[in-house]
């Protein structure tokens, strides 16, 4: 790293530092770790705060949180870089200098402290960016965390844990947006390998070194289960084969992970998973939701009231009794359970699911005004945008909407094709342009006043040609009665010049339209 990388300068948080919304929003966050004892580990959080409060133009506070994290680490590379750039933009250069200067003699360093040093400075770049992209299916921070892995030979073992625990996460997140886009079963396959050995490697540091993170450990037999449950029986041979991982359970590396660790962090994902239909031990599930979120409510809350909406939905999903419970109580306690969640964080899955619910309960209304806000607070790696999109048709055509419903069920389809476009990590293409069915409504309809052959031109790739052919321009030629001028039905082979040509006689055409398929790239 250079002498001029730090918070302040790194062009992966520029995007966040204009956000001052989002800083005051997740600034309350920070705090509470930062207020805790601040370690080798958790002194990211005051890089972090500093940041914040920098761009929300609090520089006194700022310089406190940088200096709290030298107090901890002396020699730490960031905070010395976010001071550096603090002094200067507060024109006190003679303190400027001071930091500059220390910082420089570190970075010419070298030998193992000189690597440690650079490796932890990786590390925070990571954290940082991960925490700006919870919720979304940005991946920036994994090279980062690859790196200082890969750097990470002579860190403290806490930290070697740590980052190789964080690399394995991030890449179970990329193998759930693979499976969310349908990708082939050998990506997902090779995807868990990778994320397996990770997870792995940070249990045998654990087991060699012995850290005082035992909580990071448990979260990896954690997350060892969650991916052997994952995968089909037939395939888990080949995954630890591929993966040189032992073969185990996923009740087995639960149970592993209790015995080292039962903070709230570990029990909510054990009970997670303990209520999934394949395992059904929804009481015990509930139970550890229940213990984690007495323990701490504040960090917990969301993910407890989520995670425990969709164990009583499942319950009457799958006609399972729970005593004490009628099929009704569990509707309405999920219901609850959704709407506390949605009170600590607004997630596109919780909406979705509050309005499968009011589905269920015959309040079409409240259903689709649920469906509404879940598609407008974006996608995450566990939801399915299409499905939403046909509960919502289902709502209308209940209320004999129909020609609402046949918007959705159209939006269903576009939606879907380009999840499978999409690649893990970034935007799906196209979702914040998309345009429904009544913007072609609007359209003039054919009159043909000038006596122009077309309403409209298609532009899209080759690859596209079924989807198009298929689905976009049969429904607006007949069930709309536009005309629409498509290449491969429409141009004749003798002139060169058509393409060219049909355009410019469409742009002139009836309605004056010339449109750009929705499902292109």
């Amino acid at each position: 790293m250079s002498s001029d990388s730090c918070h302040l300068t790194w062009k992966s948080l520029k995007q966040y530092a204009k956000d001052t919304k989002k800083l005051e929003l997740d600034l309350p966050h920070i705090e509470e770790h930062y207020n805790e004892t601040l370690n080798f580990l958790t002194m990211r959080y005051g890089n972090i705060r500093g940041f914040m409060l920098f761009n929300l133009d609090q520089s006194r506070e700022a310089e406190k949180s940088f200096r709290k994290v030298l107090e901890v680490d002396p020699d730490n590379l960031n905070a010395l870089g976010n001071l550096v750039v603090l002094y200067e933009e507060q024109f006190m250069y003679a303190k400027a200098r001071e930091m500059r200067a220390k910082l420089k003699a570190l970075l010419k360093e070298g030998g193992n402290n000189g690597e440690a040093r650079q490796a932890r400075a990786i590390a925070e770049q990571a954290f940082a960016i991960q925490w700006f992209e919870q919720d979304k299916r940005d991946f920036g921070h994994l090279s980062y965390f690859e790196e200082a892995a890969g750097r990470s030979e002579h860190a403290l073992p806490e930290e070697r844990l740590a980052w190789k625990f964080q690399c394995g996460l991030a890449v179970y997140r990329l193998c759930l947006q693979l499976s969310q886009a349908k990708a082939p079963t050998e990506n997902i396959l090779s995807t868990r390998c990778k994320a397996l050995a990770y997870f792995n490697d940070a249990i045998q540091v654990h087991e060699e070194h012995r850290p005082d993170n035992s909580r990071d450990a448990a979260l990896c037999w954690v997350f060892i289960g969650i991916i052997v449950l994952d995968t089909k029986e037939s395939e888990r041979h080949d995954l630890f084969n591929r993966s040189q991982v032992a073969e185990t359970t996923p009740k087995d590396c639960f149970d592993t992970a209790l015995g080292l660790s039962r903070t709230p962090y570990v029990l909510r994902r054990i009970g997670e998973q303990l209520g999934r239909p394949e395992l059904k031990e929804y009481a015990r599930a509930l139970e550890m939701l229940d213990e984690a979120l007495e323990e701490n409510p504040r960090r917990c809350g969301w993910f407890c009231h989520d995670r425990k909406g969709i164990i009583y939905f499942n319950m009457v999903k799958y006609k399972t009794s729970l005593e004490g419970h009628s099929p009704d109580s569990m509707l309405q306690e999920s219901l609850q359970n959704f709407k506390k969640a949605v009170e600590f964080k607004k997630a596109y899955t919780d909406f979705d699911y509050i309005g499968q619910i009011h589905l269920e309960l015959g309040d079409y209304q409240s259903a689709i005004a649920a469906f509404r806000q879940a598609v407008h607070h974006g996608i995450d790696d566990r939801c399915d945008p299409g499905s939403t999109h046909r509960l919502w048709a289902r709502c209308l055509e209940q209320l004999n909407e129909f020609e609402g419903a046949e918007e959705q069920h159209f939006t269903a389809r576009i939606v879907e094709q380009k999840l499978v476009q999409s690649l893990p990590g970034q935007p799906i293409p196209g979702l914040d342009t998309l345009r429904p069915l009544s913007a072609f409504r609007q359209l003039e309809k054919p009159r043909n006043r000038r006596g122009y052959k077309y309403d409209f031109f298609v532009s899209y790739s080759s690859k596209d040609d079924e989807w198009v052919v298929g689905v976009l321009v049969r429904t607006l030629e007949e069930k709309y009665g536009f005309k629409g001028l498509v290449h491969d039905r429409d141009f004749q082979v003798r002139d060169a010049a058509g393409p060219s040509t049909g355009y410019e006689r469409s742009r002139g055409s009836r309605g004056r339209r010339a449109v750009q398929a929705v499902r292109g790239t």
